[in-house]
C-alpha cells in the first residue's frame, strides 16, 4: 500500500534546534552515499523547492524557498526542512521536523513540530496523526494539528482521513475542524492521485473549500495581523506532479489556485494563484 505523507518537527530550544538541523545537514552532505536501506544504513534524499504565490489584489507577491533533507530507513521517515520565506516585506526563516514511525504490520504515524522567530511563520506548529490500514485496499487516520502565531493568536484543528486505493489510483477524505478563540469552522478536502511505473512518480489533484484551512493559515498568517480572525472561508484546487528522470533525480511541481476571504473585509475574495518547482536527489 502506498503512503501519500510527506513532512516537519519537536521542541528544544530554540537556537540549539537550528544549529543542530546545519551541522546535520552538512554532516550528510558530505557523507558516503548509502546504497541499501535499513535501520543502519538508511536512503538519503536532499532537495531544494522554490514556490511563488501571487494575488488578484490587496497583497504582493510571496516567496518561499524550502531546503529538504529526508532519511529513509526499514522502520520510520525521516524529514528536515529549512524554510526560508518573504511575506508582507519582511524576511523569515522556519525549522521543520517529521517523522513517519511505522508501529507493526497495520499502523504508521506522522509527528511533526515547527518553530520560527520570526513574525511572518507561527512561532509554533505541531501535529500527530496515526493510521490504520484496513481491509479492500483502503486505510483511515485520526489526527490532531496546532498552531501558535504570535499575538495570543492559537489554533486547534481536528483531522482524520479516508483512503481508497483503485488500480493506480488514490482517493483521500479528509476533514478538519478548525478551533480557535474567535469560534470554530470546518473544512472539507478531496484529494486524487494516480500513479505510474511506483508510487513515487504520480500525479493528484486536490479541491476544497470551507474555513480556511492549516495550509492557508500559514500562507497569511503574519502573528499579529492575523489574530482577530482564524476562520476566513476559502476554496482551493491544486495540481501536483512527482516525476522520478532517473533512479536519483526527481522533480516536483505544484500549480493552484486559492480563493481567499479578506481578514479585514468578510465576504470580499482574494485570488492566490500558487507555482511551486523542486528538484531532489537521492544517493
Amino acid at each position: 500500500m502506498f503512503l501519500q505523507h510527506n513532512l516537519l518537527d519537536m521542541p528544544f530550544y530554540p537556537v540549539r534546534l537550528s544549529t543542530v538541523i546545519l551541522l546535520c545537514l552538512t554532516t550528510v552532505l558530505f557523507s558516503k552515499p548509502v546504497q541499501s536501506q535499513s535501520e543502519t544504513n538508511p536512503i538519503w534524499t536532499a532537495g531544494i523547492s522554490q514556490q511563488i504565490d501571487f494575488f488578484s489584489d490587496v497583497y504582493d507577491e510571496q516567496f518561499i524557498t524550502q531546503f529538504t533533507l529526508i532519511s529513509e530507513f526499514d522502520r520510520s521517515t525521516w524529514i528536515a526542512n529549512i524554510n526560508r520565506g518573504f511575506r508582507f516585506d519582511q524576511w523569515g526563516t522556519q525549522f521543520e521536523l517529521e517523522t513517519y514511525p511505522k508501529f507493526g504490520e497495520h499502523y504508521y504515524g506522522h509527528f511533526m513540530y515547527a518553530w520560527s522567530p520570526d513574525d511572518i511563520f507561527p512561532v509554533h506548529r505541531a501535529g500527530a496523526e496515526i493510521f490504520r490500514a484496513l481491509p479492500y485496499r483502503s486505510e483511515a487516520s485520526a489526527g490532531i494539528r496546532y498552531l501558535d502565531f504570535r499575538g495570543d493568536a492559537q489554533s486547534w484543528i481536528l483531522t482524520g482521513s479516508l483512503t481508497h486505493y483503485w488500480e493506480q489510483y488514490m482517493f483521500t477524505l479528509r476533514p478538519y475542524f478548525t478551533f480557535t478563540d474567535s469560534g470554530s469552522g470546518q473544512t472539507i478536502t478531496l484529494l486524487a492521485r494516480r500513479f505510474f511505473d511506483s508510487e513515487r512518480s504520480y500525479i493528484q489533484l486536490l479541491g476544497g473549500f470551507g474555513t480556511t484551512t492549516e495550509d492557508i493559515l500559514l500562507q497569511l498568517g503574519d502573528g499579529v495581523i492575523l489574530s482577530d480572525n482564524l476562520l476566513l472561508k476559502s476554496q482551493q484546487l491544486i495540481f501536483t506532479s512527482h516525476y522520478y528522470l532517473t533512479g536519483r533525480w526527481h522533480l516536483r511541481g505544484e500549480a493552484g489556485i486559492i480563493r481567499q476571504e479578506l481578514r479585514f473585509d468578510p465576504g470580499t475574495y482574494v485570488n492566490n494563484y500558487r507555482i511551486k518547482a523542486g528538484i531532489f536527489y537521492t544517493f
